[in-house]
């Protein structure tokens, strides 16, 4: 007993193993939850603890989805079939050189996203080098262009599996609707094109959060817009960081009358309701509903806002300033459910 509780007090936090191998926590999180893999033990003072020996699996993994495998199909695997599938002389390793700071690029366009988006990464994961950030904007404008949603979609999915959810979120999803945006003001683009990026967009992002909120025992969030507000896509990228972080979705979608809002939040299990507000909703309006709402819905049950559009100076309405801080808060309420 002691020997096990000696090897498991000198295992290494989520942190550490995120540093060592550019996983991000929030995926190393989701393949735990999705393929059983890394599976942690508990420490003498019941902390969360990884094997050493986890890193250089995870590594395996690593090369694998730079080879272009999917995170569905080789996580559950064990080391000696990982091996037999990469040829690792065939995988270059990145060096430091391949390995800088992401060009700047177009910044995130709060308004387009409805969803706030940090400065900061939110993971260790290696960063593009000033033309590889290129390179993936140039492809994904190139498919929307196009209107060829089998590329974007496959593009979208190779970084999300590279990045992990929340960096593709801040790193490639919002600088992508900032650039749509952009184009199309600059007449470079149609509106045709921005509604087919900003569709599949959230076709994607529904096809990653919904899986996770299915099996899910966490608390519920229900997700929806106020009445006259007709866009979604802040509450797919919501959807994403809470069920992400472990919460069951609840997904009502756009111009929900309050009744409905408040009935769902009134399900057995409802911790939070989650409101998206675009910078163009009227701010009276915004502010009459939610202050209704906050009347009617359960004071135990949270009412966030977010959007370009949502009041900052509320009482009772909780609000975030990054996904970062959002997906803290989510994960916290979790733990604490």
């Amino acid at each position: 007993m002691r020997e096990e509780q000696s090897q498991s007090s000198s295992g290494m936090s989520i942190g550490a193993i995120s540093k060592a191998t550019g996983i991000p926590t929030a995926t190393l999180r989701t393949w735990e939850r999705r393929y059983g893999f890394p599976s942690p033990e508990r420490n003498g003072s019941g902390h969360r603890v990884y094997q050493p020996d986890v890193v250089d699996h995870l590594r395996l993994i690593d090369q694998a989805l730079d080879a272009g495998h999917r995170a569905s199909d080789i996580v559950s695997l064990d080391r000696s079939q990982l091996e037999s599938l990469v040829d690792l002389s065939a995988i270059p390793e990145i060096s430091d050189e391949t390995n800088g700071n992401e060009s700047p690029g177009a910044q995130p366009d709060t308004s387009a996203s409805s969803m706030p988006a940090s400065q900061a990464a939110t993971t260790p994961q290696a960063e593009d080098d000033t033309s590889a950030g290129e390179d993936w904007l140039s492809a994904w404008m190139g498919a929307a262009t196009s209107l060829n949603g089998d590329d974007l979609g496959r593009l979208f999915r190779n970084e999300w599996n590279r990045l992990g959810g929340l960096a593709f979120l801040q790193k490639r999803a919002a600088p992508f609707l900032a650039n749509i945006g952009e184009s199309w003001r600059d007449g470079e683009l149609g509106i045709v094109h921005e509604h087919y990026a900003s569709q599949t967009l959230r076709d994607f992002l529904s096809s990653q959060w919904r899986p996770l909120s299915d099996r899910s025992n966490g608390p519920k969030a229900v997700l929806a817009t106020l009445p006259g507000e007709d866009h979604a896509l802040g509450l797919h990228l919501a959807a994403v960081v809470l069920a992400m972080a472990g919460w069951q979705i609840i997904f009502l979608g756009p111009r929900t009358p309050l009744g409905d809002i408040v009935h769902a939040s009134r399900v057995d299990g409802a911790g939070a309701v989650f409101l998206s507000i675009a910078a163009a909703f009227d701010p009276e309006e915004a502010r009459d509903s939610l202050t209704a709402l906050r009347r009617t819905v359960d004071s135990e049950v949270d009412l966030v806002a977010g959007g370009m559009g949502a009041p900052q100076d509320l009482e009772d309405i909780v609000r975030f300033d990054s996904l970062d801080a959002f997906y803290r808060w989510a994960e916290q309420r979790v733990g604490n459910s």
